[in-house]
């Protein structure tokens, strides 16, 4: 059995600047992500997510219409601000993206800072650097390993 994330997914880290009107250079490598359209939203904690339009619609299909009762639900609420925290987004012909200015102020980066970029299969990942490295820098090695083995351990049942 394949991989469900394998095919028509992204992988890799890349790092470009922001610009002073909000636009980041997309990788050659990951414009296709963009093709059909994308939306950006809110990530936990203060980075941007990004998804091809397609996983979107399957991500928020359940959502549907909230009533009293479900938008107490906890995990109702954090669907409810990822829908509420997004936009449609598109590539410029130069291959940028031009971030919407209250995603921007959330992931906490300004003009001229290095945003880093993460592909992991059905999304891309933004951050600041220095929001990256704080959070990441300070992974162990045995963090890491523990980390490994149970990705593979997980990878071992799919292709059961």
């Amino acid at each position: 059995m394949t991989s469900a994330v394998a095919e028509n997914a992204a992988w890799g880290r890349f790092e470009y600047s922001l610009d002073e009107k909000n636009r980041v250079i997309i990788p050659p490598r990951l414009r296709w992500f963009f093709e059909g359209g994308a939306v950006m939203t809110i990530g936990a904690p203060n980075h941007i997510r990004v998804y091809r339009k397609d996983s979107w619609e399957k991500f928020t299909a359940g959502f549907g219409e909230f009533g009293l009762a479900e938008e107490a639900n906890q995990n109702l609420e954090v669907a409810m601000h990822l829908m509420g925290n997004s936009e449609m987004v598109a590539l410029d012909r130069d291959g940028r993206l031009t971030m919407p200015r209250f995603l921007k102020l959330f992931a906490g980066l300004t003009d001229g800072d290095a945003v880093l970029m993460v592909a992991l299969g059905h999304r891309i990942e933004m951050w600041s650097r220095a929001k990256w490295d704080a959070k990441y820098l300070a992974l162990s090695g045995d963090e890491a390993a523990v980390a490994m083995r149970e990705a593979a351990e997980v990878l071992a049942v799919q292709s059961l």
